[in-house]
């Protein structure tokens, strides 16, 4: 049974939308817990959630420094953000210095994209 959460104004619109963001979120979370079952490259699942999802980088809760830097050169979302594919690429991002770019790459790890930051910090190395 799908719980309708309580409207003040009753918006068709509004709760149609509201159930298609839960279902989809729903959606995401079924195919991590297929990924887990039947042990599939979880960050190769995880970018396929992310992709379908688009979650802002307002999520990643990161300095406003490095959220002003990835905001600037257009990088709004998790999944343009693991469109990046190297270190280099990611320090050439205007305004983002090492200290910022260290954080997005923690920030990242934490989230579960543990491959996408050993291909950052193995290029340091």
């Amino acid at each position: 049974m799908y719980y309708m959460p309580m409207y003040q104004d009753f918006s068709v619109e509004k709760i149609i939308k509201d159930r298609d963001d839960h279902v989809q979120l729903l959606e995401g979370v079924r195919k991590i817990e297929i990924l887990l079952a039947h042990r599939i490259d979880l960050n190769a699942g995880l970018r396929a959630v992310v992709d379908n999802i688009k979650i802002g980088i307002e999520e990643m809760e990161l300095s406003s420094q490095a959220r002003g830097a990835l905001y600037r050169c257009g990088r709004r979302t998790l999944d343009t953000i693991l469109d990046i594919g190297s270190l280099a690429e990611l320090l050439s991002i205007r305004d983002l210095g090492t200290k910022s770019a260290k954080e997005i790459i923690v920030k990242m790890r934490e989230m579960g994209f543990e491959g996408w930051a050993d291909r950052m910090t193995s290029e340091r190395s």
